[in-house]
């Protein structure tokens, strides 16, 4: 007869508790400080230019890798406007400290940046960041209200490849003048039990 086992890890799971994050939302709040704070993308050839002002909502998320053994932090800016580019991503090491960086829209840099349609990508940010983030610098917090502040400071120029909402026979030139933006998320901290990971796994089954 064939041990249990499954029921066994099932009983073990909910008999352990651990931090978890409350919250329930991955959004922060975005204020400008200084700068134009704004994306502007031409299409030269039909001189059209538009400009889009950063959204007033930033995502912060915890990436993890495996292989590396790494922790991570990314935070994603959007833009305001129809027709805007999607996201703009900036994903740190939890280790890099406090400064300037170069972009290059590569892996190679020591910042990594995504924005949505990119071809190319050069520029600087300047970061300063809270060092006590939940779930990235203290991986096992206690329960409570937490704080976490970002300040970036933004200057990117490149190319974006001509998308659906805004046509154009060549690549997209946009510019991002010197940018400052405070950024600021609420984090709750709670308690968890394999019954709250058993009952996640269940509505993720059922499709909630």
């Amino acid at each position: 007869m064939k041990p249990w086992l499954p029921l066994a890890g099932a009983l073990v799971v909910q008999a352990c508790s651990f931090p978890c994050d409350k919250t329930g939302d991955s959004r922060g709040t975005l204020q400008p400080v200084s700068g134009s704070g704004q994306l502007v993308v031409s299409c030269a050839s039909r001189q059209d230019t538009r400009t889009f002002a950063f959204h007033e909502t930033w995502f912060l998320y915890s990436v993890h890798d495996l292989e590396k053994k790494t922790r991570s932090f990314e935070v994603t800016l959007g833009f305001q406007g129809q027709n805007a580019p999607a996201n703009l991503n900036f994903t740190f090491d939890r280790t890099l400290a406090d400064g300037a960086y170069p972009l290059d829209g590569q892996s190679t840099a020591p910042v990594q940046t995504e924005l949505t349609w990119m071809r190319s990508l050069e520029g600087t940010v300047s970061l300063a960041r809270s060092r006590d983030v939940p779930f990235i610098d203290v991986s096992e917090p206690e329960p409570g209200e937490y704080a976490t502040t970002v300040d970036l400071t933004l200057a990117l120029t490149g190319q974006l490849t001509s998308y659906y909402s805004f046509d154009c026979p060549e690549p997209l030139q946009f510019t991002l003048l010197p940018s400052t933006v405070h950024l600021e998320k609420h984090t709750t901290v709670g308690t968890c039990d394999g019954g709250d990971v058993l009952e996640g796994l269940s509505n993720a089954r059922l499709g909630h």
